[in-house]
């Protein structure tokens, strides 16, 4: 379980800019397990036309239980800011993946690997009469 509270995370880097710029994703340190978390850092007075959308991500997000989908952790807001908790995925993306360690491309069967667990999320997905956009 995931306190709701700024003061038990340390944000430690910025991941990247999101949203078109309504949101920072940030890796950070939950302090009570030592744990390393995502943090998306939502700028509240930037996204209020798009409030009703974020929450039913979040809602979405929170109903979604499979391995190969990102899970939901806690939210909370503080300040002007709302702040989405996950996993830290330490690997990165596939883009990163393939910019530090294969420069030429995925091997084959790394290629097939992906695309499964991607097919079975979104077939997870699917059933749960969700459509990925």
């Amino acid at each position: 379980m995931f306190n709701p509270d700024i003061n038990d995370y340390q944000l430690t880097s910025i991941i990247t800019e999101c949203c078109g710029g309504v949101a920072v994703v940030y890796s950070a340190l939950y302090k009570p397990s030592n744990q390393n978390v995502a943090i998306k850092r939502y700028f509240v007075d930037k996204t209020r036309e798009n409030a009703n959308l974020i929450q039913q991500d979040i809602l979405t997000r929170k109903a979604l239980q499979h391995p190969n989908i990102l899970p939901y952790l806690t939210s909370f807001v503080h300040g002007r800011e709302l702040y989405v908790v996950s996993p830290l995925m330490t690997f990165g993306s596939c883009r990163d993946i393939l910019d530090r360690y294969y420069h030429e491309g995925l091997p084959e069967l790394a290629c097939a690997i992906v695309l499964r667990d991607v097919l079975l999320a979104l077939q997870y997905l699917h059933k749960q009469l969700y459509i990925h956009r």
